[in-house]
């Protein structure tokens, strides 16, 4: 593990917290789609 100032982590958060958001909503929509069709 490599040594990463707090600046850095500070910066690059907002974009790991939206590429996770997008990530959830994805799988989220994934799942109910999976859950409909499986109870048709």
């Amino acid at each position: 593990m490599c040594a990463v100032r707090s600046s850095e982590v500070i910066e690059a958060f907002p974009f790991i917290q939206v590429s996770l958001e997008i990530h959830v909503a994805f799988v989220t929509e994934e799942l109910i789609e999976f859950l409909l069709i499986g109870t048709v």
